[in-house]
C-alpha cells in the first residue's frame, strides 16, 4: 500500500479502539465500522482513478473546539474528491498537532485525492505559519456563537478551561494543552487578571476560550487573505445545501447536495447559557458582531464576484 495510512483498513485505529471499547456503546462501534468501510471504499476507488493533478489544494480547517469543525470535516469527507485527516490520526498529528511541514507534504503528495483536508484546531494561532509553508493551501475558519460553543466545551471537558486559566495566571506549566498559551499576549494576560476568578462558572471560562480563539482571525489579519474562508455553523446547518455549496466553490470542489443529508440544526441554541459576568458577555458580543459582520462581507464580495 505504499505510503498509505494502513489504519484506514482496520476497523478502527488504535486511539478510537481505546475510546469506543472503554465506553462500550455497540452502535457507536457499528458507526465506526461502517465509516471506516466507507472510507476503505474512497480510498480503492480513488487509487483506481489516480489523480495527476501536480498543484494540489491542502485545506486547513481551523476554529475554536467545539465549533462545528467535525461536522465540516465530516461532509468535506462525503466528496469523491477529498482525503481527510483529524487529530486522532496520528500520519498527520502528534498530541493533536500537526506534524512537521515535510510529513503534512509527502502526505499531500502522495494522495490521489485532489484535495487533502486536514482538522487542525490546536494549531489555529499557526494560520500564517500553514499559508506560508503550503504555497496552495486553503484555510477554513470555523466559528459558531459563543454561547453554544460554551455549553458545548462544558458537556464535554467541564471545567477544564477554567482550570488551564487559573494555571496560566499563575505560570504553571501546561503539559497537554501548551498550544493554548502559545498565541496569549500581554494584553490578553491582563484580560484573564481582570476577568478570571476561582469561583467563575465553567461557562465563562469556556466563553473566554472562545474569545481569545476567535479573536485569532483578526489578530493574524486572516481577514486579508483570500486564501481563507470564514465559515459560520449556524448558516451551515440551518441552509446547508447553500452554505456548503459556496464553501466547495471556495476549495474549488464539484459540490454534491446528498453531501449533506446528514446536517442537522438540532444543536443550535440546544440549551439555555447561563447568566454570565457582565464584562464577558460584552466582549464576546462584540467579537461576535465583529465576525459575523466579516463573515456577510466576505459572501457577499463572493457571490458579487461570479
Amino acid at each position: 500500500m505504499n505510503d498509505y495510512d494502513a489504519s484506514v483498513v482496520r476497523l478502527t485505529n488504535e486511539h478510537e479502539t481505546m475510546n469506543y471499547l472503554n465506553e462500550f456503546r455497540p452502535r457507536r462501534l457499528f458507526y465506526l465500522a461502517g465509516k471506516r468501510y466507507r472510507r476503505t471504499l474512497k480510498y480503492w476507488a480513488q487509487r483506481v482513478r489516480g489523480n495527476h493533478q501536480v498543484n494540489k489544494t491542502p485545506v486547513f480547517v481551523l476554529g475554536c473546539q467545539r465549533s462545528g469543525t467535525d461536522m465540516t470535516i465530516g461532509v468535506l469527507e462525503q466528496s469523491p474528491a477529498t482525503w481527510t485527516y483529524n487529530e486522532a490520526n496520528p500520519r498527520a498529528f502528534r498530541q493533536n498537532r500537526l506534524r512537521d511541514d515535510a510529513v503534512i507534504h509527502r502526505l499531500i503528495d502522495n494522495s490521489d485525492a485532489p484535495v487533502v483536508v486536514f482538522k487542525s484546531i490546536c494549531d489555529s494561532h499557526l494560520a500564517n505559519r500553514i499559508l506560508r509553508g503550503f504555497e496552495t493551501a486553503r484555510i477554513v475558519w470555523v466559528y459558531r456563537h459563543y454561547a453554544d460553543t460554551a455549553n458545548s466545551t462544558v458537556r464535554k471537558w467541564d471545567g477544564r478551561q477554567k482550570e488551564v486559566l487559573g494555571r496560566i495566571l499563575r505560570q504553571e506549566k501546561l503539559t497537554h494543552a501548551t498550544w493554548i498559551a502559545e498565541h496569549l499576549n500581554d494584553e490578553d494576560i491582563a484580560l484573564i487578571e481582570q476577568l478570571y476568578r476561582p469561583d467563575m462558572l465553567p461557562e465563562e471560562a469556556a466563553a473566554l476560550f472562545w474569545y481569545f480563539r476567535t479573536k485569532l482571525y483578526f489578530d493574524l489579519r486572516l481577514h486579508k487573505q483570500p486564501q481563507v474562508s470564514l465559515a459560520k455553523y449556524e448558516d451551515m446547518v440551518t441552509q446547508p445545501t447553500q452554505s456548503f455549496g459556496e464553501l466547495f466553490r471556495f476549495l474549488g470542489l464539484p459540490f454534491d447536495p446528498t453531501c449533506v443529508a446528514g446536517v442537522s440544526s438540532s444543536s443550535v441554541r440546544k440549551q439555555p447559557f447561563p447568566e454570565v459576568a457582565s464584562q464577558i458577555k460584552a466582549i464576546c458580543d462584540e467579537l461576535l458582531e465583529r465576525v459575523d459582520a466579516q463573515y456577510r462581507q466576505e459572501m457577499a464580495a463572493r457571490i458579487g464576484s461570479r
